[in-house]
């Protein structure tokens, strides 16, 4: 049972509390709960549009927002905003900024009263990835507020969030980026002081894996060696995922693809009966496959915007490495700032050599996965995280560097 006596947290990411992707929010989050910290979880804000034009209820959208009380204590909140946010980049910035801060004011019934009726504490702490302007933290001008950084965002969503992301650095009291890299990127591109960013890196979720789950019977039939990569299949390079594939010896093994579908994937699985499209899975069975793989894959689509790349710190790494995979990746800027297990391969050609040693080595590169892992707990970012918070509540980090304005 959450403590009375701990400061109440609000995380905001706009993903559900427990949906097939949980990222480091997510996952923070739920350390903070586990030690007694009230944790409620805000979704992403809908609006009548959603409701009126969704398919056979497929969202569970309705007029008015949701509050659910999760199994495992954190109270989940599905806002209904009065007024859409409008992400154009005809309409441009300003438009964004201004209309994603009255978004999350005028979210329905506030609040201030959904936590009210559900007994909820109001937060001491709000911990986002921002893109609210300061609507959360007009909403509850009493709390501190953590912006944490996942992304490189322009880099998906334009340049017209530029100036709301600015004004969610500027407005917070403490950013936290989840790598060096990002954590660069911020001070060069968005002129955030270097002293009011923490780093809190990803990590490994040693518990899920330190023991040894039966075979799911989505791999089952899945031949050995197994190669195996995890999320967003339109992120990988078809190319370097074939020329893996290619380099199994013998013709033998088999390709599991777990995550979202591609169009790539789809074809090549309709090509070659190796190749299994296996779709999104919950993290348990996720886990279970890891550990029945034999090589973990992290080729992404160079081509794409190169800035992707510059914020990223995969969260697949770290899982790969718990499960005590070799793991062969492209380049990531994150990889110049501390030691990986990870086998580097940006070509074809590199490819099949990761691929010849990723198999004949496999042992030694799985021990080198697994104390990568070990360094890098889940566990270890907490306390991290929670030293920040209470940094934060006893004004021991930086204040807001203006007053808040869009």
């Amino acid at each position: 049972m959450p403590s009375t006596h701990l400061p109440s947290l609000l995380f905001h990411r706009g993903n559900r509390w427990q949906g097939m992707l949980r990222g480091s929010t997510n996952i923070l989050a739920q350390h903070f709960l586990q030690a007694g910290y009230p944790v409620t979880w805000l979704g992403r804000p809908y609006h009548a549009g959603h409701v009126l034009f969704q398919k056979n209820n497929s969202h569970g959208y309705r007029f008015g927002s949701r509050v659910e009380r999760s199994s495992d204590g954190a109270l989940e909140i599905l806002p209904f905003t009065l007024a859409p946010i409008i992400k154009s980049a005809r309409l441009g910035a300003r438009v964004w900024a201004q209309s994603a801060r009255l978004g999350y004011q005028t979210i329905c019934p506030s609040l201030p009263r959904l936590m009210a009726e559900a007994s909820q504490p109001s937060p001491r702490i709000i911990w986002s990835t921002g893109g609210d302007a300061d609507g959360l933290l007009r909403t509850f001008p009493d709390a501190k507020r953590i912006v944490q950084c996942v992304d490189v965002y322009e880099a998906y969503a334009g340049p017209a969030q530029n100036l709301l992301e600015q004004h969610d650095y500027r407005d917070a009291d403490a950013i936290v980026a989840i790598g060096e890299a990002l954590a660069r990127y911020l001070v060069r591109e968005r002129q955030v002081p270097r002293d009011k960013i923490t780093v809190i890196g990803q990590g490994a979720d040693l518990e899920l894996f330190a023991t040894l789950k039966p075979e799911p019977p989505e791999v089952a039939n899945c031949l050995r060696p197994r190669l195996i990569w995890v999320g967003l299949l339109e992120k990988a390079d078809a190319t370097l995922m074939e020329a893996a594939l290619a380099a199994l010896p013998n013709g033998e093994g088999s390709l599991v693809l777990l995550g979202p579908e591609a169009e790539w994937a789809r074809r090549l699985a309709t090509h070659d009966q190796r190749v299994h499209v296996i779709g999104p899975r919950s993290a348990s069975v996720v886990a279970a496959c890891l550990q029945h793989a034999d090589v973990g894959l992290m080729l992404y689509d160079r081509k794409r915007d190169p800035r992707q790349y510059e914020g990223q710190n995969p969260l697949k790494l770290y899982e790969m490495a718990a499960a005590g995979l070799p793991i062969i990746s492209t380049s990531h800027e994150e990889y110049r700032y501390g030691t990986n297990p990870a086998l580097i391969a940006d070509t074809t050609e590199e490819v099949a050599a990761a691929m010849h040693n990723a198999l004949g080595l496999r042992d030694k590169l799985a021990c080198a996965s697994r104390e990568f892992a070990g360094a890098n707990g889940w566990s270890a970012r907490f306390v991290q995280a929670r030293a920040l918070v209470h940094a934060l509540l006893e004004d021991h980090a930086p204040a807001r560097l203006t007053a808040r304005a869009v």
